[in-house]
């Protein structure tokens, strides 16, 4: 199926898929593309990763330097990327697991108070 997603990766318009995926298009038709259409949307992913990582442009060595994420990219990718089976290992990125792990810390007590309600529900 010819989506504009699949037209954009398999004419190296980096810009325009990044721009559709941000806005929501189904990495679903990457991965049901032919190999070269994956191996070309990997790239193009890994951009926008690099792109969901902004900073005050202070040097590294610097104790006022500040990074932080623009969740907008990642919210709406993630879950995708996370449901395809050959787009797995993107999952690994810094910047992926790193925007899962403070995710985690903003609910661990939820978690953790849901699993005590468990427990307590099964031993009753």
């Amino acid at each position: 199926m010819k989506t504009a997603l699949r037209t954009a990766v398999e004419r190296g318009f980096q810009e325009r898929a990044k721009f559709l995926l941000n806005e929501g298009a189904a990495l679903m038709v990457l991965e049901e593309g032919s190999k070269i259409l994956l191996s070309a949307s990997l790239p193009i992913l890994e951009e926008i990763l690099q792109d969901c990582l902004l900073s005050n442009d202070k040097p590294v060595t610097r104790r006022d330097l500040l990074l932080w994420f623009e969740n907008n990219y990642l919210i709406h990718i993630v879950p995708r990327i996370a449901e395809s089976e050959h787009l797995k290992d993107l999952l690994r990125h810094p910047v992926i697991s790193t925007f899962l792990i403070l995710k985690l810390d903003n609910i661990r007590i939820f978690f953790f108070s849901d699993m005590a309600d468990y427990i307590i529900f099964l031993e009753s």
